[in-house]
């Protein structure tokens, strides 16, 4: 027909010079627990904030525990529920330190005498301090024996507490489950937080307090070296608890309390030196 075809028949898989190869449909995928939902590897809702010099954020605490083999000095009850959050953070628990050595069960794997040589024999990477509330004096030496070693001492932070990215912690403090740590809170070292303790704005905790469970710093309360708050105590804002002072129990705290006073009741009065 003298013709040329302008249109040569297209076999099934030729879609024209126009047509465009179907673009494959973005499934998403399934984050793994934990992981950021950007995938940048930290985790979700938890991405690290910047670390000022010479303090810990919060959350570099719940970070930089990876496997590595923790001693606890001291295996009683507190010990026990050290060991817990230790777990939850990722550490192996390599033993206890106890006073009463090996004997005293079989996860003793040492007395406060052998501390250096189970060191070495154990390979152990980190130390906390263990002992609870029946010894605060105690807790400060065993954390300036382990800090004499050149140990690691780290923060255990429970992947249930509640931190604000902002709150410091010092070395070898221990934040249970249910903690709360609010903005610009300051944490020294070898700090106890218990389980559902709430540290409001602003709080400034000196070195070996010890918060039992459910006491509430209600905004910027300044707790002094070795201060001890009982379980369900409640400071009110802007109150000072003095070095080595002791709030009871239930106690409700309204004025600054002097360096190694009791105080107890509602509202909490002197109860003489601790």
């Amino acid at each position: 027909m003298g013709r040329r075809v302008r249109h040569a028949v297209r076999r099934p898989d030729d879609r024209g010079a126009r047509s465009r190869r179907r673009q494959p449909r973005h499934r998403p995928r399934v984050r793994g627990v934990g992981q950021h939902r950007h995938g940048v590897g930290f985790p979700a809702r938890r991405a690290r904030a910047p670390a000022r010099s010479g303090a810990h954020s919060a959350y570099e605490a719940i970070e930089a525990t990876v496997a590595r083999r923790l001693l606890i000095v001291g295996a009683g009850g507190h010990g026990r529920a050290v060991a817990d959050v230790a777990a939850a953070t990722g550490w192996t628990l390599a033993g206890f330190i106890e006073r009463a050595g090996p004997d005293a069960g079989p996860d003793i794997v040492g007395s406060d005498d052998d501390l250096s040589a189970c060191v070495v024999r154990y390979a152990i990477d980190g130390a906390v301090v263990g002992v609870g509330n029946t010894a605060l004096g105690r807790r400060v030496e065993l954390f300036e024996r382990l800090r004499a070693l050149g140990l690691a001492l780290p923060t255990l932070v429970h992947p249930r507490a509640a931190l604000s990215s902002s709150a410091r912690l010092g070395a070898g403090c221990v934040v249970f489950p249910g903690a709360v740590l609010g903005a610009g809170v300051v944490v020294g070292d070898n700090v106890v937080v218990y389980s559902g303790a709430i540290v409001e704005h602003g709080c400034r905790l000196a070195d070996h307090v010890y918060l039992s469970p459910a006491a509430v710093l209600a905004g910027e309360v300044c707790v002094e070296d070795g201060a001890f708050i009982g379980a369900g105590a409640i400071v009110v804002p802007r109150v000072t608890v003095g070095k080595q002072a002791t709030v009871a129990a239930g106690a409700v705290v309204v004025h600054d309390v002097p360096a190694g006073e009791t105080v107890k009741g509602v509202p909490a009065r002197g109860a003489g030196r601790s």
